[in-house]
């Protein structure tokens, strides 16, 4: 029994979950900060507003400037960009600082609005064509979605239009298919792709997208025709976050992994570590339909160590180690999102999920024969391994991989450790902070998750094998 290794094997544990801790009060503190300062801004903004107002008509000769606010409002930016590239958030805050970012981009595309129609203004003493802008507010992360299916998530879109801008009539807002592809092999490629706008805001729920990119990225653009006391004008967004529509499952892995290194990098040939940790989970949390509100289990320290210390184990990384990285870990998160009951295996801690072999082996030392452990395979991508205690008593913690054969459509992978009588006591992983563990006979943690029930002997004294 190795007392003293399990010992170090918790302390070290508990040393990442306490970093990421005192991670996440610097993070909250930051967060807090910048809220207060866009309370601020908005304050700021609608007194710009007021002031444009009251210059154009003359009742007061203040000249608006925007400078001052813009500075300020691009300091906050870099500050929340700042935590993200130095610091690996839990997913409140993460979320928290994906919004606020939101926020201050919306707020500095009003301001936009505003300012070119004061320049309008002070090239002719007359804006003489309207100030109009359509913005997002609301949509997903880049993602995956299968053609011809109903897209999850709802977008939203907001019209922004200068003070001395009025709008007599307007048309409905449209969805639109923006990429480099022009040979569609179909004139339907949206379906309920136009909405109506009220008190300038149009929502859009249940688009569908009828083509498939192969493997390209393609954006969404919202536009609309407007017409004003000055002119006519069709205003165009600009485009929103990738998306990559897909025919079947198999393509998902690539398909997500390209989104991956888009978002993470840019255009750029390395990033921090940090940086990369938090689009990661990002994405991780998209692809195991987990909403932040709601989380079930996210990435936990042990998580992200075992990701640094195997793939990158450098402050900054590159494209080309993220592309092996998901080589592994894509499939990983594939069998997460597709594979049948896995997902709910790994929230409740039946799957321990990310660790070494070396690491079960460790964590299985001190329990009885027929305790075993279910992990990602680290050789093989995708597949599952369990690892038991046995009676060997030179390899006493043994590991099978459970094959593509092991299971199928009619055999999950409950159902293949049911049968198996060296497995017998699952040690399921009770608190991913903590990292308690705890033993459950498997017909009991299990049960619920098995495809049929077992046939018992009869009474002629027959037994199934």
């Amino acid at each position: 029994m190795n007392t003293a290794q399990l010992h170090q094997y918790y302390s070290h544990h508990s040393e990442l979950v306490s970093q990421i801790r005192r991670n996440t009060e610097t993070a909250k503190q930051t967060i807090e900060s910048i809220s207060k300062n866009y309370r601020e801004f908005e304050i700021a903004y609608d007194n710009l507003f007021r002031l444009q107002i009251e210059f154009f008509s003359k009742q007061s000769t203040e000249i608006p400037t925007y400078e001052s606010l813009l500075n300020e409002i691009d300091i906050n930016f870099k500050k929340l960009n700042g935590i993200c590239e130095s610091l690996i958030l839990e997913p409140e805050e993460l979320n928290n600082t994906r919004v606020l970012l939101q926020k201050l981009n919306i707020l500095k595309s009003k301001i936009d609005v505003l300012q070119k129609e004061f320049k309008e203004f002070e090239s002719n003493q007359i804006p003489k064509t309207s100030s109009l802008d359509i913005i997002i507010t609301e949509q997903p992360i880049s993602q995956v979605i299968f053609k011809g299916k109903i897209i999850e998530d709802t977008y939203e879109v907001q019209l922004l239009k200068g003070v001395a801008t009025e709008i007599r009539s307007m048309s409905r807002i449209k969805a639109k298919l923006s990429s480099e592809e022009t040979t569609w092999r179909t004139d339907n490629l949206l379906e309920n792709d136009d909405a109506v706008m009220n008190s300038n805001i149009a929502s859009f729920q249940g688009l569908k997208i009828n083509v498939s990119t192969r493997m390209s990225t393609v954006f969404l653009k919202f536009s609309a025709t407007f017409q004003t006391t000055k002119d006519e004008k069709s205003i165009t967004s600009i485009p929103s976050n990738p998306i990559i529509v897909i025919t079947n499952e198999s393509q998902w892995c690539e398909a997500a992994g390209k989104l991956l290194l888009h978002d993470a990098f840019k255009n750029l040939v390395e990033i921090p570590w940090f940086e990369f940790a938090n689009c990661l989970h990002h994405h991780f949390l998209k692809a195991t339909r987990q909403e932040y509100l709601k989380i079930t289990r996210a990435l936990g320290a042990k998580d992200f160590h075992y990701i640094y210390t195997k793939f990158f184990n450098s402050s900054t990384i590159t494209q080309q180690q993220v592309g092996a990285f998901w080589n592994w870990f894509g499939q990983v998160t594939q069998a997460l999102r597709f594979k049948r009951h896995i997902s709910a295996l790994w929230f409740n801690g039946l799957i321990y999920g990310i660790i070494s072999k070396d690491e079960c082996a460790l964590l299985l030392s001190d329990q009885l024969f027929g305790t075993f452990m279910i992990r990602f395979s680290e050789t093989f991508p995708g597949l599952f391994a369990v690892a038991y205690v046995s009676d060997d008593i030179n390899e006493r913690v043994k590991h099978y991989l459970v094959k593509p054969d092991d299971t199928g459509s009619q055999k999950t992978l409950p159902d293949f450790i049911r049968e198996k009588p060296q497995f017998q006591n699952i040690y399921q992983l009770q608190d991913v902070g903590t990292g308690e563990m705890r033993s459950f006979y498997k017909d009991l943690a299990l049960g619920n998750y098995y495809s049929k029930k077992r046939i018992q002997a009869n009474d002629n004294g027959y037994v199934q094998l």
